[in-house]
């Protein structure tokens, strides 16, 4: 049994060296980078979104004029 806890206490130290030099060689973004990429990513997406907006703003006058001139045209047909 000690045999066992001394090979894995040993395997624990070299896992903490391996992790420690790790993180020295490549630190984590701070929370303040991780923030920015994540607004950044929502500004792209919101860009996004303005411009399907806009586009089916347009589909949609589009539509709602054709739709109009369709009720004149039958109203005239109905009238003869």
């Amino acid at each position: 049994m000690q045999k066992r806890l001394s090979a894995a206490g040993e395997r624990l130290a070299r896992a903490v060296v391996r992790l420690e030099s790790a993180l020295e060689s490549n630190p984590p973004r701070g929370r303040g980078e991780q923030v920015s990429g994540q607004a950044d990513i929502l500004a792209q997406q919101l860009e996004r979104m303005r411009g399907e907006n806009v586009k089916l703003r347009k589909l949609i006058q589009g539509s709602a004029e054709r739709l109009d001139d369709a009720i004149v045209e039958f109203k005239i047909l109905l009238a003869e």
